[in-house]
């Protein structure tokens, strides 16, 4: 219950398809597990639940404007929630990388050959990739605050 005046937060990292080598995993994990393979989170242009990447427009219900890094920030919208999307990443290694992969639900509850031999193939693909052995995990955080109407 959120009282009145009370403002709901909700945020979900999504893995940033704006990179190519991002949008090209997930391509490879639709191939490989099917139409649900992508990563939980992972932007899949051309689906109606498909995750925001940079740049596309606020899906869903009727929001503020989203906030772009760079920009100045939205005019307000009366009772309607903000969004906000913000880019980061991080370095890790492509065996780190792959291990917080493969502990996502699409892998845990795949036959474990299947899933195995996505992750050999993978860490392959990844290395010529990377040579140096470390990728740069890009992500999007997709925050979105709603408040309650302080007369609610």
């Amino acid at each position: 219950m959120l009282r009145p005046g009370g403002v709901l937060a909700r945020w979900w990292n999504i893995s940033d398809s704006s990179h190519t080598w991002v949008a090209d995993q997930a391509d490879r994990l639709r191939a490989h597990f099917g139409p649900e393979g992508a990563a939980h989170g992972a932007h899949i242009p051309g689906r109606a639940d498909a995750a925001p990447a940079v740049g596309d427009p606020a899906v869903g219900a009727p929001a503020k404007t989203p906030s772009q890094p760079g920009t100045p920030d939205p005019e307000p919208v009366a009772d309607a929630p903000l969004s906000h999307r913000i880019p980061w990443s991080r370095r890790l290694t492509v065996d780190d990388h792959l291990a917080n992969l493969a502990s996502h639900s699409l892998f845990l509850v795949a036959d474990a050959a299947l899933a195995q031999d996505f992750l050999d193939r993978e860490r392959a693909g990844l290395l010529r990739l990377f040579p140096d052995g470390h990728v740069e995990e890009r992500y999007v955080v997709d925050l979105v605050l709603t408040t309650r109407p302080a007369s609610a």
